[in-house]
């Protein structure tokens, strides 16, 4: 996960890679990052290598072992150029950010990933 905080878009971090582009049987695949501690997050950025991949943004204040422990996403974006802005209106608070991809992008190897070589979380502590 450095690879999206280090300040350098050449690096990035990917997904593995599948075989179609919803991942099934998973129902998609992502990370969580951590705050210092809670915010008001009111946006998310997310800087990609590739376009057209499709997430959602949840916002806690507990990191859930499930997708049901995020309750429902703040936020989404389909088919993402390669800098993405994701406005979560109103504001959500929590110190934790899930960033869940729920569609792939198809890779020179035929194969479907996602890329994000930055991201950056926008708020307010609280």
């Amino acid at each position: 996960l450095g690879l999206m905080t280090d300040g350098d878009q050449t690096t990035a971090w990917a997904t593995e890679s599948y075989f179609n582009p919803t991942m099934a049987p998973k129902p998609g695949v992502g990370f969580v990052l951590e705050l210092t501690r809670s915010a008001a997050v009111d946006a998310v950025t997310l800087v990609s290598p590739q376009g057209g991949w499709s997430a959602q943004i949840y916002v806690s204040d507990r990191s859930g072992t499930t997708l049901a422990d995020w309750g429902q996403p703040v936020g989404s974006v389909t088919g993402a150029g390669p800098d993405n802005r994701v406005a979560i209106t109103p504001a959500a608070t929590g110190r934790y950010v899930l960033v869940w991809f729920t569609q792939l992008v198809k890779g020179p190897d035929g194969k479907y990933q996602a890329k994000v070589s930055e991201v950056s979380v926008h708020g307010t502590p609280s």
